[in-house]
């Protein structure tokens, strides 16, 4: 605590009654206060508003330019009221005591400001070790990643750490989160960086149509078929593939799916040729897999087979 005050045995009083609580400093001059500061850093300061040589609010403004504390408290018996509520407004002062006061109720006062200044510098640990998150997350991988939030600390930091083992991840989260960003993040430090990065959407694709383009088909297996064509599976070997929405998949398509994760193998539609793949699995999901499963309508041996990670992404709305 930095106690400013022009009046010597109100200093002298003061440092008596709280240096037993409180590791307290005290200046008569606001000058020699705002050199001291420009050193070290306080969590409280206190000032006197009316001192022959600047005021207490032009001393806080200065002290707040040099980032010098974190609660500031005004003593004084003379400030009109406007001047303290552009004070408040300016972030200078979180408390004003009017003279004469006791100093035991300044004790009180400064017990809150301490609470105060903890649950800040608390903040401000989250706050940094986001930044260093989301700096190293932007370093090491070209994607655009905007979002230096909090919120986003722990989704950053398991990116970070799950991108370079061999596992497939269940990505959740509502539309618009960046589920796909996410999964491309992932795909860009992982090991398979310098293979394809496929996504195929559930949703965007007809029913009908979605057998084919996930497995592939030989010519000649439907009517359509003129030649043969690699699905998406086979297109993600040695990458990464992504399902988008994959809650909306048929149960039988799931069945399918379920095999190539376990066999590590794929047929294309009308052919009999097993062809070996190597690619891992990113899955990105907006509704509850699990409420899904209790409907029957997807299968628990293909959801944990896919969710041998998981990351939760928080909505917009509590960035």
């Amino acid at each position: 605590i930095l106690f400013v005050d022009d009046e010597e045995i109100i200093l002298s009083n003061v440092k008596d009654f709280l240096e037993d609580t409180f590791n307290i400093t005290t200046e008569s001059s606001p000058h020699a206060a705002l050199e001291l500061l420009k050193n070290e850093k306080f969590d409280i300061v206190i000032s006197d508003f009316k001192m022959p040589k600047m005021s207490g609010a032009d001393f806080l403004s200065a002290a707040k330019k040099l980032d010098g504390y974190i609660y500031g408290i005004l003593l004084t018996a003379y400030a009109e009221k406007s001047i303290l509520q552009q004070m408040i407004n300016d972030n200078l002062i979180n408390k004003v005591i009017e003279k004469p006061y006791k100093l035991r109720d300044l004790r009180d006062i400064l017990e809150e400001g301490t609470v105060f200044c903890e649950k800040k510098k608390l903040e401000a640990e989250k706050i940094e070790a986001m930044k260093l998150s989301f700096e190293t997350l932007r370093n090491e991988t070209d994607e655009e990643i905007i979002g230096a939030t909090t919120t986003l600390k722990d989704v950053y930091e398991k990116v970070l750490t799950i991108a370079k083992h061999p596992v497939n991840v269940l990505i959740t989260g509502e539309t618009g989160t960046g589920k796909e960003l996410i999964a491309k993040t992932i795909h860009y430090l992982s090991p398979r960086r310098y293979g394809p990065f496929i996504k195929i959407n559930s949703t965007a694709i007809p029913e009908t149509l979605f057998e084919s383009e996930l497995f592939g088909y030989k010519k000649g297996a439907f009517s359509n078929a003129t030649q043969d064509k690699a699905g998406k599976i086979e297109l993600a070997h040695n990458g990464t593939l992504c399902l988008d929405e994959v809650g909306d998949m048929e149960l039988r398509l799931q069945a399918k799916l379920l095999r190539v994760l376990q066999e590590k193998e794929v047929e294309r539609l009308g052919s009999n040729k097993v062809m070996k793949v190597d690619f891992r699995l990113i899955v990105a999901a907006n509704k509850n897999l699990m409420t899904k499963i209790d409907e029957g309508l997807f299968r628990e041996d293909l959801f944990y087979r896919m969710n041998e990670f998981s990351i939760s992404l928080p909505p917009l709305r509590d960035r």
